[in-house]
């Protein structure tokens, strides 16, 4: 009588860590998609800043700093309610951090011993209180420890942009086999995705005076596939009528 509970009781673990680990892959998913087509262009602001807003810290920390409900930061009130419900939601199922963690932490596949020394946890509150305390003060520079924050920054600045520098690579490995490789910026291309406000701006820093279109950058492309373009090998292209540079 005793053993059929018990076996329940790990069956229920069992698919609920199938189910949290499935979902942590949908999300995590997502979230990369949504970072390359931001950085691509073609994606609406509102949808591209979709999880910093369902942060609770972020949106905790805006709403003491403006001492005002951002409403973006509103959609934070939903992970809340997901956490009351299931307990820890953000950090155990929706974070691409915390999956990351999860996923590629040492001692996933050798030990199931804690990683952290149990004197240290005390640090993330510690942490928690600064942040926030700074905020109540009108300062948000301690944000750069979120975990959000600490995700999009080190794919914008280390891991995105050596993207290009692969590309470079495999222009040198692969010469011998008849393969080129390069690289093309396209600068800001509006696809849909741009507000007037962005519009404006891009259109200001470039000074050809207007947005790239799509046919800009295949035009590039169909150069590069052609004879004419057969010369050119590990290059960055940046076909963006001059950004920035007037």
């Amino acid at each position: 009588m005793v053993e059929k509970p018990r076996a329940l009781s790990r069956w229920k673990d069992r698919y609920w860590r199938i189910l949290r680990s499935a979902i942590q892959g949908i999300v995590l998913a997502v979230f990369l998609f949504l970072f390359l087509r931001t950085a691509r262009g073609g994606i609406s602001p509102t949808v591209a800043n979709s999880f910093p807003q369902l942060d609770p810290l972020l949106g905790l920390a805006n709403l003491l700093s403006a001492k005002t409900l951002v409403v973006g930061s509103a959609l934070a009130l939903l992970t809340v309610a997901l956490t009351l419900v299931f307990g820890r939601a953000w950090c155990g199922w929706i974070c691409p951090l915390g999956t990351t963690l999860d996923l590629f932490h040492p001692g996933r596949w050798k030990s199931k011993q804690p990683l952290v020394p149990e004197g240290t946890r005390g640090i993330k509150h510690f942490l928690l209180i600064a942040i926030l305390s700074s905020a109540l003060l009108g300062s948000l520079w301690l944000i750069f420890l979120d975990p959000i924050t600490i995700v999009i920054r080190t794919l914008t600045e280390a891991i995105y942009p050596a993207l290009d520098r692969i590309v470079i690579a495999a222009a040198v490995e692969l010469a011998d086999r008849g393969v080129r490789a390069n690289v093309i910026n396209p600068g800001g291309v509006d696809t849909g995705w741009m507000d007037e406000a962005i519009r404006a701006s891009c259109i200001r820093a470039t000074p050809a005076g207007r947005l790239g279109t799509a046919d800009d950058t295949a035009n590039l492309i169909d150069f590069l596939l052609s004879d004419q373009g057969a010369w050119i090998n590990g290059q960055i292209l940046y076909s963006n009528g001059g950004f920035k540079v007037g």
